[in-house]
């Protein structure tokens, strides 16, 4: 049964999970830019892109098509999972193969060629657990995976501190890599045998293996896209050298450590929008609605914040050194707007079945993104990279809108005009942060644009609802934030017919 209070609970919990996840991440990857150079800090950021691109390549989609069609008749689970990973084992050979040969034809150093070997043990491990985990997603048990993922990253950054510490080489940060993919794969595997009582099997059913797989191609296109960040990386380290990489390494990394939020949300209503859509089409505009809503309060005034004290965040996490990286990332934090919006947008079309559309869309928008980078790169090189992200998710924002404005009628009006309501207060907060920028540290401004922040937001709902005539954000305070749901509210059971 999947209630509102469910949905809430799994979002709580992967928010919690990924804000820990990516805390860990930070302070890992800081301490290797302030104590190992910048020259070492691109480099790792290279294996880290690596990684991130192959283990979509792994997967190709194959998780989240078993999630989609496993959460409409969950007595099939078994199956799927079964055919999933009798066809892992083709594509991670497969893809380990496609990228020693990127690495050889991009005529890389003997160093980098040798951890990218290394790096790929990570991946599979990686690639593995994810699909373990996409079944407890299927059951709504995603405490387990927010338990997982915090630890393995803990571990990591035990192992990372202890390489740092004694001055080891970087091969030491791989194998810290690899033993938190290590953890990650034991222990959803374990719960996924405990909890779910599957039996590991592998199959190769015609029919299921088809059909898992002309869905999960066009899924493979969307994490392609959202993976554009990650190839950047190959372009500028191949256009570039691996200084020029470590500059833009700080800001990419900072930008990525937010995408645990859309992620978040997309992986909790994922199965619930899949389930709606069959069951009751009201919840599926109405889920999509509160989600933009919760998203778009957040990341609009964060956007504006991080590029108004872009200086003081670079300074004081990373150093000096890392002057060069403050426009950069002034510009990618714009992405994050966009990225945002178009988060459950994708998972909107890949739940309606529209997994087609929606790669077609996110291959218009990567194409604009790739072209204007090869373009950018020789002249602009890092700052570059980051107009070029901000266009394409923007691409992808507005072609969306078109794609999903027969599904959702009305709602996508609304949503469009909460997002304008949210602008002018973060706008608002924007400015008066940029006046006290040279009086205050930016950690003093940091609590002082929250509150302003949220006064503004609070006065600007107050005239939109008194000189609109409606109420804006009419969805919080409804059944999705509520818990637990009120008595009698209507639950959808998460199977077919």
């Amino acid at each position: 049964m999947i209630s509102p209070r469910r949905i809430l609970k799994n979002t709580t919990f992967l928010t919690v999970a990924f804000v820990t996840r990516k805390v860990i991440h930070l302070v890992a990857f800081s301490l290797i830019a302030r104590y190992t150079g910048v020259q070492t800090t691109g480099l790792y950021f290279l294996l880290l892109s690596f990684a991130a691109l192959f283990t979509s390549l792994m997967d190709f989609g194959l998780t989240p098509a078993m999630i989609r069609e496993a959460s409409k008749a969950p007595e099939r689970l078994h199956d799927y999972l079964g055919n999933v990973l009798g066809l892992k084992v083709f594509l991670c050979v497969a893809a380990s193969a496609a990228g020693f040969g990127l690495i050889h034809l991009l005529d890389y150093p003997d160093l980098t060629q040798r951890l990218v070997y290394l790096t790929t043990i990570y991946i599979v491990l990686d690639s593995l657990a994810d699909t373990f985990y996409g079944c407890l997603r299927v059951h709504h048990r995603m405490e387990f995976e927010a338990k997982g993922m915090v630890v393995s990253h803990f571990l990591i950054l035990l192992i990372s501190s202890f390489v740092i510490f004694f001055q080891l080489n970087i091969y030491g940060l791989v194998f810290a890599l690899i033993m938190g993919g290590l953890y990650n794969l034991i222990y959803s595997l374990f719960c996924t045998l405990r909890v779910l009582h599957l039996k590991l099997n592998l199959y190769f059913d015609h029919s299921v293996v088809k059909q898992l797989v002309s869905i999960a191609i066009p899924i493979l296109g969307a994490a392609a896209f959202s993976k554009l960040l990650f190839i950047d990386t190959f372009l500028l380290s191949y256009l570039t050298d691996e200084t020029v990489l470590g500059w833009f390494s700080v800001p990419s990394t900072l930008v990525q450590s937010f995408m645990f939020i859309p992620m978040a949300v997309t992986m909790a209503i994922y199965p619930a929008l899949s389930s709606f859509h069959i069951h009751s089409p009201e919840r599926l505009i109405e889920t999509f609605e509160r989600s933009v809503q919760i998203l778009m309060i957040f990341i609009i005034p964060a956007a504006i914040g991080m590029a108004v004290l872009a200086p003081g965040i670079i300074r004081f996490f990373f150093g000096i050194s890392y002057g060069p990286s403050v426009l950069p990332f002034r510009i990618l934090t714009f992405s994050l707007i966009p990225i945002f919006f178009n988060g459950p947008m994708s998972v909107l079309l890949d739940a309606c079945h529209r997994q087609v559309s929606n790669s077609f869309l996110m291959a218009v928008a990567a194409i604009l993104h790739l072209g204007l980078a090869l373009t950018f790169i020789p002249n602009y090189q890092a700052v570059g990279i980051a107009w070029a992200a901000v266009f394409g998710h923007t691409a992808f924002f507005v072609l969306g809108i078109f794609a999903v404005r027969g599904i959702l009628a009305g709602a996508l009006k609304r949503c469009l005009t909460d997002m304008a309501v949210i602008f002018v207060a973060a706008g608002l907060m924007g400015l008066a942060v940029f006046s006290l920028r040279n009086i205050f540290h930016f950690i003093v401004l940091i609590p002082v644009g929250i509150a302003a922040y949220a006064v503004l937001f609070f006065l600007i709902t107050r005239l939109a609802k008194r000189y609109l005539g409606r109420k804006t954000f009419h969805f919080i305070g409804s059944p999705f934030m509520r818990m637990p749901p009120k008595k009698g509210e209507d639950l959808v059971e998460c199977r077919t017919p």
